[in-house]
């Protein structure tokens, strides 16, 4: 067990040294960084102000000045709900989208895991999932998780979310949701 901790904290402090380069590259605020590869990941029903601070774990303030900074720098766009006119669905634009693949690109912890079977990822996935879950489930705070990992996920032809009532295309089940429950 000691050997996958200390695994676990390289890996860590391998990816935060990578965050910390890239900080500098583009001017950012690692509270933006993150800000911005959460939107990149959330789904229609998790990509909005509230949702990011509720992931990071940082207060409403602190991510509505992170989400104004990654607008002005065209990272990020704001549009309308049309279902709700008083929600505001957060994209990540295609300049931010550059950025992002410009990080993963040198990223050695990415070109790592491209070497992994899609099995593998998934079964890592899962595991890494259920850690995180064991260390953060207590009851006060928001659930976030891939779709797939989810219970309200079931298999069809590519996914379907129970508790959206909604089909889910491939791409969709990868993506991050705050109704996530183990």
């Amino acid at each position: 067990m000691r050997d996958l901790y200390l695994l676990i904290d390289r890996l860590t402090n391998t990816l935060i040294n990578e965050k910390r380069k890239a900080l500098a590259e583009f001017g950012l605020q690692p509270v933006q960084l993150d800000a911005l590869l959460y939107l990149s990941m959330a789904n229609k029903h998790s990509d909005n102000a509230i949702s990011v601070s509720e992931y990071l774990g940082h207060t409403k303030g602190t991510i509505s000045q992170s989400i104004k900074v990654l607008e002005r720098k065209a990272l990020i766009h704001k549009t309308v709900s049309p279902d709700d006119k008083r929600v505001l669905h957060i994209k990540v634009t295609t300049v931010g989208k550059h950025i992002l693949a410009q990080l993963t690109e040198h990223s050695k912890l990415q070109a790592a895991l491209t070497n992994l079977s899609k099995t593998n990822e998934k079964a890592l996935i899962r595991s890494l999932d259920s850690i995180y879950h064991q260390i953060h489930d207590n009851g006060n705070s928001q659930s976030f998780g891939q779709c797939f990992t989810c219970c309200h996920f079931k298999m069809s032809d590519s996914g379907y979310c129970s508790h959206f009532d909604e089909a889910l295309t491939s791409a969709e089940s990868l993506q991050i949701c705050r109704a996530h429950l183990n």
